[in-house]
C-alpha cells in the first residue's frame, strides 16, 4: 500500500470519519519512532494508530486498536 494512494484501500465512510476526527482536533499526538508514526486519536475511547513505512514510502504495516481494525481493508 503506497502512502500517496492509501485512500483507495478504505471505505469512504471510514476515510471521512478519520478526516473529521483530524479536522476536529481529535488527533492529539503524532510521533515518529524509528520507522513508525504513532498517533493517539480521541473517539469514543483513546485509540492508538501505528503506521510503519519502508524507505520507499510504502506502508509496510499499520495497526489501530479502534473498532475498524477488527474489520479489514482492501
Amino acid at each position: 500500500m503506497n502512502l500517496r494512494s492509501f485512500e483507495g484501500y478504505f471505505d469512504d465512510v471510514i476515510l471521512k470519519r478519520g478526516l473529521d476526527y483530524y479536522k476536529s482536533g481529535h488527533v492529539t499526538s503524532l510521533e515518529l519512532d524509528d520507522d513508525a508514526w504513532i498517533a493517539y486519536v480521541y473517539g469514543s475511547e483513546i485509540y492508538e494508530v501505528t503506521v510503519r513505512l519502508s524507505a520507499e514510502g510504502v506502508i509496510a504495516d499499520s495497526t489501530c486498536d479502534c473498532p475498524y481494525d477488527q474489520s479489514y481493508y482492501l
